[in-house]
C-alpha cells in the first residue's frame, strides 16, 4: 500500500521526502565514519579473506567514501553518497579505482 501511495506521487516530491528522511536519520543516529581495522566492514572483509580468494570488496550506502587493503587479500571499497558526492567506482579488467565526477555548476 505505502509503495502504490509513493508510486502515484510527483517523482520529485518523493526524492524529496526520502532524501529528508535520510538526513534526519543521519542526525539522529549519527552518520557513518570509516574505522580503518576496527570497522565492521572491514573485519567482515578481513576474515572472508581468510577462506575465500577475493580481489575486491564493493560496499556501498554508507555516505562517506573509503579505501582500505585487506591484509588477508584483496582491496575494500566503500562507496560515498551518489547524490551529494558523486563517488563511483571505475571496473576496467582487472583495474578497479575511485573516482569523483567532476562538479557542474549550473
Amino acid at each position: 500500500v505505502c509503495i502504490a501511495v509513493m508510486m502515484s506521487l510527483p517523482k520529485r516530491w518523493v526524492f524529496s521526502f526520502a532524501r529528508g528522511w535520510s538526513a534526519c536519520s543521519r542526525k539522529r543516529h549519527g552518520g557513518y565514519r570509516f574505522q580503518g581495522e576496527k570497522d565492521p566492514l572491514y573485519l567482515f572483509a578481513e576474515k572472508l579473506g581468510r577462506t575465500e580468494k577475493v580481489d575486491a570488496y564493493i560496499f556501498g550506502h554508507q555516505h562517506t567514501p573509503a579505501e582500505a587493503n585487506i591484509p588477508s587479500g584483496g582491496k575494500l571499497y566503500v562507496l560515498g553518497d551518489w547524490s551529494d558526492q558523486d563517488n563511483y567506482l571505475n571496473l576496467s579488467g582487472m583495474y578497479i579505482s575511485g573516482r569523483s565526477l567532476p562538479k557542474i555548476e549550473m
